[in-house]
């Protein structure tokens, strides 16, 4: 989270950074404290410093809302969108413009570049002003040059959204990360596919997917919807064994059957007289 204050007082400059070199973000907003957001010259990637989601609702009573000046405008990029919207329209007043959004990437992902990676976001609250729709704007453009797919979304459904995609890619990167997944010799594409997957969500805090989890309403139904999955598999895979024993008990059975009812010819001695087979009365 970040506060802009006007124009003027920001000094928002919307320069061309040289392709291979981004400034910091502190080139375009000049005030805005180094604590919170930084963009790292070589990775071109987000870093969170100071910054997590549990730590909002803590710092949320210290923010020096009457030290600010009316026309504010407040960015979050959190993880989760309707935590963060529900708190600010909650306690900033209706002259802070309200600007929430999520780079839906990280150091790893984007530290080739930003082109074509998508920027969610929603203007909850934005004066009619055109100071503060060009505020805005301008912010956005930022991303916008970089070559972000830019995504308006409402952070209800960025919050589904991101609980069957997001969550469940944490989810379970962690849980092959438990499981210990090695490389091997013979390594497949799909398996190096885990690798990565694993690679990638291990990066990340624990203390950022316990967010994803906590402040997202939708994760609990994710992992009852994984739970019921994996069990739903193990049932299949345990039923159609026991198919596949049931039908060679049953071809076995059917098998001596077949065997206990099969006709006994009679011998034939040699000057061709027949010699019946003894019947059970026989003693």
């Amino acid at each position: 989270m970040f506060s802009v204050s006007s124009l003027r007082s920001s000094k928002i400059r919307l320069l061309n950074p040289p392709s291979n070199h981004p400034p910091p973000i502190s080139h375009y907003f000049p005030r805005l404290p180094p604590s919170i957001l930084s963009l790292n010259p070589q990775k071109r990637a987000f870093k969170h410093r100071n910054l997590r989601i549990r730590a909002i609702d803590a710092a949320q009573p210290a923010l020096p809302v009457q030290r600010l000046k009316r026309s504010t405008l407040f960015v979050d990029v959190l993880s989760v969108k309707e935590f963060p919207r529900n708190l600010f329209l909650q306690i900033l007043p209706l002259e802070f413009d309200v600007l929430c959004t999520h780079p839906m990437f990280g150091p790893e992902s984007g530290k080739n570049g930003w082109r074509g990676l998508p920027f969610v976001y929603d203007k909850v609250r934005i004066g009619n002003e055109k100071s503060r729709i060009s505020r805005c704007e301008k912010f956005l453009n930022i991303f916008v040059q970089e070559g972000c797919r830019m995504v308006e979304m409402p952070c209800a459904e960025h919050d589904r959204s991101a609980a069957e995609s997001q969550f469940i890619t944490h989810t379970m990167g962690r849980v092959l990360e438990k499981f210990g997944l090695e490389s091997t010799s013979i390594n497949t594409k799909g398996y190096e596919t885990l690798l990565n997957l694993v690679e990638n969500t291990s990066g990340d805090s624990f203390d950022l997917y316990y967010g994803l989890f906590m402040y997202n309403k939708n994760a609990m139904e994710q992992l009852e919807r994984l739970d019921m999955a994996f069990e739903s598999l193990k049932k299949q895979l345990f039923g159609h064994l026991h198919d596949v024993l049931r039908k060679q008990l049953f071809e076995n059975a059917e098998a001596l059957e077949v065997t206990e009812q099969k006709p006994v010819l009679p011998k034939l001695l040699q000057n061709g007289v027949t010699v019946e087979p003894p019947t059970e009365t026989m003693r």
